[in-house]
């Protein structure tokens, strides 16, 4: 039995197939004691059902993922972090979305990558928050020029 790839690799837009995969991978982690890959695969289920627009699924299976990864592994539960993040953002929690990306920046095992990946994050939703922006003032635009 192998040790089973890695879930950031098999997420596409075939998330059935993909869902199947995360739960055989589970399974084999566990088999193998590998509480870092029972987390880092519970994530991945996360970003699916994310995927997939089921945000309580989602925030189940990243609890779950915080639980399994616990303190001592801290860039998994960083990584688990960000997606937690990214989740409120979709679900217009942004204050709380704020927190937690201030908490992985300034955490002691924060390197320079997990920073970067949240820095980007950051970017893209602020540049959704801005194209939805000017979405809505088109629109109210062509509402008001259309009327007169």
């Amino acid at each position: 039995m192998g040790i089973p790839p890695r879930p950031n690799r098999i997420i596409s837009k075939e998330y059935d197939e993909s869902w199947k995969i995360l739960e055989q991978n589970i399974a084999t982690y566990q088999d193998l004691g590998d509480l870092g890959g029972v987390a880092m695969t519970l994530e991945g289920l996360g970003r699916v059902a994310m995927r997939r627009r089921e945000h309580a699924r989602a925030a189940q299976l990243f609890r779950e993922a915080l639980q399994t990864a616990g303190t001592s592994l801290s860039s998994i539960t960083l990584s688990i972090l960000i997606r937690i993040s990214r989740l409120f953002l979709e679900t217009n929690l942004q204050e709380e979305a704020h927190r937690i990306i201030t908490l992985v920046i300034q955490h002691p095992a924060s390197n320079q990558e997990i920073v970067d990946k949240t820095q980007d994050q950051l970017v893209a939703t602020a540049l959704v928050r801005e194209v939805k922006m000017r979405l809505l003032l088109w629109r109210i635009l062509s509402t008001k020029l259309s009327a007169t």
